[in-house]
């Protein structure tokens, strides 16, 4: 209603702003879903293509977004510190975040079955 008002002043009877500044409502506040450790387990068991189950455990277990997993490329996995490089991530920025063991584990299961190209790691082919 307060937008409303606002536009109304300002954009349709051209009067400049005398009203100060309204009160707005408080949006509501939300907790998120969190799934039990057996909720989220029984997701991936029910995965049987490797590459689908890769896509989803680095998406959970590192908090990759689909676009940041599909430009995953093998230089941007460092096994020795456990880390993942994010080139060009939310607001073209680099970042970095934890690649856990199971999902490193899961990876080079994925690496033996598919043998990628050198530079691109997962090239997503969802219909598989």
């Amino acid at each position: 209603m307060v937008s409303a008002i606002k536009f109304l002043y300002e954009n349709v009877l051209n009067i400049p702003r005398r009203i100060g500044n309204l009160p707005r409502p408080k949006k509501e506040k939300r907790l998120p879903i969190v799934l039990s450790i057996e909720e989220v387990r029984r997701i991936f068991d029910s995965v049987n293509n490797i590459k689908h189950k890769v896509i989803l455990m680095l998406v959970y277990s590192a908090g990759l977004r689909v676009s940041e997993v599909v430009k995953l490329r093998v230089a941007d996995i460092d096994t020795k510190r456990n880390m993942i490089h994010i080139r060009g991530a939310k607001g073209k920025k680099d970042r970095y975040t934890v690649l856990s063991r199971v999902s490193l584990k899961v990876l080079k299961e994925y690496w033996r079955v598919y043998r990628p190209s050198v530079s691109f790691l997962l090239i997503l082919s969802i219909c598989n």
